[in-house]
């Protein structure tokens, strides 16, 4: 007896059709997908060291102006306490000579001569202490406007503070936040309060209080600040020289930088592409 021919439905055929086109559909999304985020993790993990780069750069470079600086303060150390022991004895030699004519006068002994020659070497031993007291004031009294420190060093050493025109750079940078790139990481992931509060950036704000407290009354300045960018601290005047005798002006500029949080890398091109923009040009 023959078999009994199937039949033959094209539903069949239609509906594997279906199922291979939508799991091929599924598999062609996800590898589209999959490669995507490998090429964009790729292009951030590039950007990050780049950054990274060029944080380690500025570490290196803030390194070695702290070993110059230590050393400068070192000698500067040195050197005060040689003008205060030298006081020191001046001071000693005024009280033994003022004591040996008080001995001469009570033995009896009126050599004039002697006594004057003796008066004569304290005058001019009162007359160096003066000196070194005047020169003292001057170099207080020689400041734009009054900078009170806290207990630590207030000054630096090496800079001329000289001439008419005066600029000063600014970094603004994250790498104003830390010495170290770990901290530097852990700082810019918290609040910009936080990060206005760091160690590194208020001694930074530090320093730029003190030299515009030691600029010459005469003279005219400006402050610009620089990340991938360069602006000055005090908005639109950026072309402009600032009097230092305006010393609410200059207590502005101060405000007005506290305002900053440090952010972003370091173009120091951009930097002294906003000098250019001054004119006349600084000469210091």
């Amino acid at each position: 007896m023959a078999r009994k021919k199937r039949d033959f439905t094209t539903f069949n055929l239609s509906f594997l059709d279906i199922m291979s086109c939508g799991f091929g559909a599924v598999v062609l999304v996800f590898l589209i997908i999959d490669h995507s985020l490998k090429t964009e993790s790729k292009e951030l993990n590039r950007d990050l060291l780049s950054e990274v780069n060029l944080l380690q750069e500025d570490v290196r470079d803030g390194e070695e102006g702290l070993v110059k600086l230590r050393n400068t303060l070192s000698e500067v150390d040195m050197q005060m306490v040689e003008a205060q022991g030298r006081a020191t004895r001046i001071t000693e030699e005024i009280d033994r000579y003022e004591a040996l004519i008080a001995g001469l006068r009570r033995d009896g002994f009126t050599e004039r001569e002697d006594i004057e020659a003796l008066k004569a070497e304290i005058q001019s031993l009162e007359q160096e202490v003066k000196k070194l007291r005047e020169a003292a004031a001057r170099e207080s009294g020689s400041s734009a406007r009054e900078f009170i420190g806290d207990g630590n060093r207030q000054y630096l050493t090496g800079i001329n503070l000289g001439g008419r025109n005066i600029a000063i750079l600014l970094d603004v940078s994250a790498s104003m936040l830390a010495d170290k790139l770990v901290n530097i990481i852990r700082l810019r992931n918290m609040g910009q309060a936080v990060q206005r509060k760091a160690d590194k950036w208020t001694r930074a704000l530090a320093t730029v209080d003190w030299l515009t407290a030691q600029l010459p009354v005469s003279s005219k300045y400006q402050v610009i600040t620089f990340n991938t960018k360069a602006a000055p601290a005090l908005a639109n005047t950026g072309d402009k020289w600032l009097e230092v005798a305006n010393q609410a002006q200059l207590e502005q500029v101060s405000s007005e930088l506290r305002k900053l949080t440090p952010s972003g890398g370091t173009s120091l091109h951009n930097a002294f592409t906003a000098l250019q923009a001054l004119s006349p040009a600084p000469d210091n």
